[in-house]
């Protein structure tokens, strides 16, 4: 796939499976000898670091989540050298815990990877995580970025579930964010519908996928997706990426200062507001302020550099006050 095709790819905002797309890449060649064969081959990019092993309990049942207060994880992270963490991963315990090393930044962990395992679709600014564990999964989340997943080793299923799923997948607390976005509550490798009857709504919106060494996939920006590994020993590499502009505040942000400045307005006054945002913020703009001259349409405009600092500037004495 090109660049240019995979730009439409990412307009049409659905998961997409690219087919063996990494096939070429050494880690998975390595992969196709053996599990310890890859091993070795991350430990040539070794940076000597130790790295943060995720440890999951017999009781966790494999699924990385919350823990029974919603106000912590199920497992803990200690950091370990990856010569002793390679063991542990070829060599699964029979009780029924994981291991797991999540999002590794390969720029600082393991220099010259990247330069050895090449993105044809991204732009080399855009760096790759490591991913390795056990027969582990990840629990039903989102992410407020896009997403390349390449499967290096193993084999992995995903579940996606689109963003207007969100109320069936029963989020957890948002003020508690192992990975930034709240988990969904249920897990949905058993589903109880007693406890979440609206998941079953959730799963019939519900895509699949798996994967294979060399095969990757796109998860567009804000989908659910749960990750559980399939095999003993699995490695995945994973891109995230945003092209919104870096200077602007997340989005996130904007929607917390709308819980504190909107969501208990009466009724009434909430209709206005509903109003102009469908307008001005996710309408088309452009055209409800065409009867202006562009010179005094202010923040409904062009938000230039010097524009948005003073908006920002506006917004932050706001919120000292």
């Amino acid at each position: 796939m090109t660049a240019e095709a995979f730009a439409t790819v990412q307009a049409a905002a659905q998961p997409v499976v690219l087919k063996q797309l990494v096939a070429d890449w050494p880690i998975v060649a390595a992969a196709r000898q053996s599990d310890q064969a890859v091993t070795a081959l991350l430990a040539d990019f070794d940076a000597g670091l130790k790295v943060p092993l995720s440890i999951l309990p017999p009781e966790a049942n494999g699924l990385c989540h919350y823990d029974a207060s919603l106000t912590g994880v199920n497992f803990r992270t200690t950091p370990q050298w990856l010569e002793d963490i390679w063991p542990r991963l070829l060599s699964p315990p029979t009780d029924g815990s994981g291991y797991y090393v999540q999002s590794l930044p390969t720029e600082t962990y393991l220099p010259r990877f990247a330069e050895a395992h090449a993105m044809p679709l991204l732009p080399p600014q855009v760096q790759p995580r490591l991913w390795l564990g056990t027969h582990v999964a990840t629990q039903t989340h989102y992410d407020l970025m896009r997403n390349i997943a390449c499967v290096v080793a193993g084999r992995r299923r995903f579940t996606l579930f689109p963003p207007d799923q969100q109320a069936n997948l029963y989020p957890g607390p948002d003020d508690f964010t192992p990975g930034g976005a709240p988990l969904s509550l249920p897990d949905i490798r058993n589903p109880d519908f007693a406890r979440w009857p609206r998941l079953r709504a959730a799963l019939d919106s519900a895509q699949v996928a798996e994967l294979e060494p060399g095969d990757a996939l796109y998860i567009p920006y804000g989908w659910w997706h749960q990750v559980q590994s399939l095999a003993p020993f699995n490695a995945l590499v994973n891109y995230w990426w945003n092209d919104a502009d870096a200077a602007r505040p997340l989005p996130r942000l904007a929607f917390k200062a709308a819980l504190v400045a909107l969501r208990d307005l009466p009724d009434e006054q909430k209709a206005v507001w509903r109003h102009m945002f469908e307008l001005f913020i996710f309408g088309d703009s452009e055209a409800a302020m065409a009867h202006l001259p562009a010179q005094v349409r202010g923040a409904y405009g062009e938000l230039t550099p010097e524009r948005l600092k003073a908006l920002k500037a506006e917004i932050a004495a706001a919120f000292r006050a």
